[in-house]
């Protein structure tokens, strides 16, 4: 079999609003044009790459690729070791996922290369290229105290929430800096 109906299973997906969204860090955040999902197995996880709208603005676009949690290239992307063009405009296999954002019946999927990148997804890899998605993630936690304290609310959740962030993830962001 060749390497394309190898692989059609990948190109089974429920519409964006259904699929299995994983909320790991540092893809919680909005701030983070990326997402994390399972497929219909539950079995790969990959990255979603925002798309934007399609030209017509009634479908939205998400550009997946397979991303397992151990994949040392996904490491490197999110601490920074290698920029957000490095990552997406290296894969080999990219799944281009349109949806309806009227009618949750239409979904449409099929594989193609970063050449195919929509306008909006090759601003988010263009715009974001000097920070990883581990520093996006610092700022949206920097942001939050800052603005509690500006509004004179109690800062000590966003606080935590920071340290506990700090904890966890504070020596893979380091890695970039050494």
């Amino acid at each position: 079999m060749n390497e394309i109906g190898d692989k059609k299973h990948f190109l089974d997906w429920p519409h964006i609003f259904r699929a299995k969204r994983l909320d790991n860090c540092p893809y919680d955040t909005t701030a983070v044009p990326v997402r994390e999902y399972l497929d219909k197995s539950g079995a790969n996880t990959f990255l979603g790459l925002n798309g934007g709208m399609s030209r017509c603005e009634q479908f939205g676009l998400e550009f997946l690729t397979p991303a397992p949690i151990d994949c040392p290239m996904r490491d490197a992307f999110e601490t920074g070791e290698i920029s957000w063009s490095d990552y997406w405009d290296s894969r080999e296999m990219l799944i281009s996922l349109e949806y309806s954002i009227f009618d949750e019946s239409y979904v449409s999927t099929k594989f193609c290369t970063p050449r195919d990148y929509s306008q909006m997804a090759r601003m988010h890899i263009d715009a974001t290229w000097n920070k990883c998605p581990l520093e996006i993630k610092h700022a949206v936690h920097i942001n939050k105290i800052e603005c509690d304290k500006l509004m004179r609310r109690d800062s000590s959740k966003s606080e935590a929430d920071y340290e506990a962030f700090m904890k966890v993830y504070e020596r893979r962001m380091k890695k970039r800096a050494a």
